[in-house]
């Protein structure tokens, strides 16, 4: 008995076109032709479709199926540990978006930040995305607190300053920042890190922008610095006093 393409495509429950694809690519003989040029396909064509739609069902691409010795038990046991990390991801892949979803946060919020990406403007939610691609993977929740610190009003302050905005404007929302503790588009890294944030600083953000997040990065320095001298100036005191009253 012999089948057309079309009969043998229904009769395995996959489809013409798939049949004609397995044939580009070598996974099915091309079978003999009729006077007419009709295909005339034959139980070993029908067996190695079978095997071929089956082994596709388990997750085996089509350029492993040629090399896979479907009797050898490594292969299940490898297979077997493919599908657990796939699954494994998919489960992560569900919660991101579930996160997402929650959150209202944009489809493509780096995971841990849904709660505060849908406050932030294009540029800012650019920046996060390459600081958390690029970042370490431990210094991340570092990055979220600073953000949450970061009020509306001064995080809307910021987005709107524009490019020719005067002197006052500037330093009036550097000192905000810095006191607030909240000057996370100044955040650094490695050298190759560095650079790249740098340079996507200046692209992402105007020159009042910039320069906002440069003074505010130099008023918090210098006021920890200002914090940790009053510290030592106390523990000196301390110390003067134990002496004394030793």
């Amino acid at each position: 008995m012999a089948w057309s393409t079309r009969e043998l495509a229904e009769l395995t429950g996959t489809t013409v076109n798939t049949i004609r694809h397995y044939h580009r690519v070598g996974l099915l003989e091309e079978p003999d032709r009729r006077y007419n040029g009709y295909k005339q396909y034959r139980v070993r064509h029908l067996i190695s479709l079978a095997r071929t739609r089956r082994l596709v069902e388990l997750g085996i691409p089509l350029a492993r199926i040629t090399d896979i010795d479907v009797t050898c038990p490594d292969a299940s046991r490898e297979l077997d540990a493919e599908l657990r990390a796939a699954i494994e991801h998919l489960m992560r892949v569900r919660d991101d978006v579930a996160a997402v979803a929650r959150e209202h946060a944009p489809l493509d919020t780096p995971r841990g930040f849904e709660a505060v990406a849908r406050g932030l403007s294009a540029p800012d939610r650019a920046f996060l995305q390459v600081y958390a691609r690029l970042a370490a993977r431990d210094v991340l929740p570092d990055l979220l607190p600073m953000i949450s610190a970061e009020s509306a009003p001064l995080r809307l302050a910021f987005g709107v300053l524009p490019g020719n905005a005067n002197e006052v404007a500037r330093q009036r929302i550097a000192d905000r920042i810095a006191a607030s503790d909240a000057n996370w588009r100044a955040v650094d890294g490695s050298e190759a890190v560095g650079h790249a944030l740098a340079e996507a600083r200046r692209e992402l953000y105007n020159p009042a922008q910039q320069e906002v997040i440069a003074r505010a990065t130099s008023l918090r320095a210098r006021q920890l610095s200002r914090c940790q001298f009053e510290i030592d100036e106390v523990g000196r005191g301390d110390l003067v006093d134990a002496r004394a009253r030793a």
